[in-house]
């Protein structure tokens, strides 16, 4: 017997062992329920990518933000009709996600159809999932030896799980015969420790946290591509800094010149004392323009930039700097505070912005983002305009819509949010 008439034959067997210990629904249907402590066969198996870090954002809410990849290991089509988190421990549900909900946050693991085929990166492979929460099928269904990704940003107030459990529903959609389905555990995950805390990586004004965690799906957040054979969520927690004026303006003037933007050439901080272990530089800044008529080679990617070790295995990486401007070598040690060039528009940008993250290795890529607090800073508010640096220069004014925090005040140890408005201090 070859392969496949074997796997197809040991399914059948399998199906049997699923229908044979379950109850018939209504409908008809077969079902089976595998037990978090047995030794069970499910049709979905599952990764995780990183070790998931409880981190309190300005919300009040700590968030534990990580992505799951599912596998289809059978020759049939599945549809996932719920993925839930359990904390192992209290088995407390964290999240139940089903319908449009779950369609918002899974899909398959290059994106939608849709996506640039010439692009290879996989950078923006989300993108297009928000727009199938209408159509749930096109991002639920799994056939036969698909991968999909389940985006997941759990929010607890207090007490914060040390391991986590993964449980999925899923029926599936055989050719002919008897449907099926399955619903069990299929993956467990133990919690990190605390986040690093840091200081400002820029200096005085008013900033924007664009692009930032956690739930919104920005090309931070769902960017999953592969580097080196290796598939690494490299911006998860990363924030793209713009500075806006008292009246909330990013540019004033001509969009088309670097010199109207606020953020452009604005003196760029050591957050935190360490060595720095690479630069880059001598990349040309881009005029502003909306989204780049292509990517730039994968060693210019992140423009001219500095990566600096704070701890074993955390690292700073500041993006996109004014060429010439790096005022650091590799090797030299710095101190928090310590200007280390100028915010610039080079690389994989379309309008002057910092891009900041915290890594668990040195450089752009390959790398694992990580979570970050700051020691302390002002929660202004929030802007409510979605936007990027691929549409910042399209806009008719730079005026971006804010809405203030009731009322601004000191935040201590957290992690500013998506469109949050700041002030360090």
């Amino acid at each position: 017997m070859d392969g496949a008439k074997r796997w197809s034959a040991t399914l059948v067997a399998i199906l049997g062992v699923w229908a044979a210990s379950a109850t018939v629904t209504a409908d008809g249907a077969a079902g089976h329920t595998a037990g978090a402590d047995r030794l069970d066969f499910a049709p979905i198996v599952s990764t995780v990518l990183t070790t998931p870090t409880p981190v309190k954002g300005t919300d009040g809410r700590f968030h534990i933000v990580y992505e799951v990849v599912l596998t289809n290991n059978t020759p049939v089509t599945f549809s996932v009709e719920s993925f839930e988190v359990r904390d192992a421990r209290t088995r407390g549900v964290l999240a139940n996600l089903s319908g449009p909900a779950l369609a918002a946050n899974m899909g398959p693991l290059a994106g939608p159809a849709a996506n640039d085929p010439n692009d290879p990166s996989n950078l923006n492979p989300g993108a297009g999932l928000v727009d199938q929460a209408a159509t749930p099928d096109a991002a639920t269904t799994m056939a036969s030896s698909q991968t999909s990704v389940v985006w997941l940003d759990l929010k607890v107030r207090s007490a914060r799980p040390r391991s986590l459990e993964h449980f999925i529903v899923v029926s599936s959609r055989p050719p002919s015969g008897q449907q099926s389905s399955f619903s069990g555990l299929i993956g467990r995950v133990q919690t990190g420790g605390a986040p690093v805390v840091i200081g400002p990586p820029v200096g005085r004004g008013i900033w924007v946290a664009d692009e930032g965690c956690c739930t919104n799906p920005t090309h931070h957040r769902r960017a999953l591509p592969g580097f080196n054979g290796e598939l690494l969520a490299v911006n998860r927690f990363a924030i793209d800094w713009v500075l806006v004026d008292s009246r909330h303006r990013a540019w004033i003037g001509d969009p088309t010149q670097l010199s109207s933007y606020l953020s452009y050439r604005q003196p760029l901080i050591a957050a935190a004392s360490g060595r720095v272990v690479g630069t880059h530089d001598g990349v040309a800044n881009n005029p502003p323009q909306g989204v780049l008529a292509g990517s730039p080679p994968i060693n210019d990617f992140a423009g001219n930039w500095v990566s600096i070790r704070i701890a074993p295995r955390r690292y700073l990486l500041y993006a996109h700097m004014v060429p010439g401007s790096v005022r650091v070598r590799k090797g030299q040690e710095v101190r928090r505070g310590q200007v280390i060039g100028l915010l610039g528009n080079s690389g994989n940008t379309s309008t002057p912005h910092l891009h900041f993250q915290v890594s668990d290795r040195p450089g752009f890529a390959p790398v694992d983002s990580l979570p970050f607090v700051f020691s302390r800073f002002a929660f202004l508010g929030q802007i409510t305009d979605e936007f990027s640096d691929e549409t910042l220069a399209e806009r008719p004014t730079g005026d971006l819509a804010f809405a203030p925090a009731p009322p601004p005040r000191l935040r201590r140890q957290e992690m500013p949010l998506d469109r949050n408005v700041l002030r360090f201090r």
